[in-house]
């Protein structure tokens, strides 16, 4: 399936191909609540401002992605993206 990423127009936006298991079920969490594979991973994560350009990044256990998620928010009215880190 071809996925778009941060479809906005600035210049991290992306498109590419995601594999999706025959029967997955999307996953719902709460509102405030990080899902349970995160918590296991590494993660980079990004916090974007409202002129859609990076304000910051760390690299972070997913444990810690709650407390990294709300200072990112009080510091900025912005966006976050996370992903897996190598």
């Amino acid at each position: 399936m071809q996925f778009e990423h941060l479809a906005e127009i600035l210049p991290y936006r992306a498109s590419y191909a995601i594999y999706v298991r025959c029967g997955a079920v999307q996953a719902v969490p709460a509102v405030g609540e990080v899902p349970s594979i995160l918590l296991r991973r590494k993660l980079a994560v990004r916090g974007f401002g409202v002129d859609h350009c990076i304000k910051v990044a760390e690299v972070t256990e997913g444990r810690t992605l709650s407390a990294i998620i709300e200072g990112i928010f009080q510091q900025f009215s912005s966006f976050i993206h996370s992903y897996p880190q190598c």
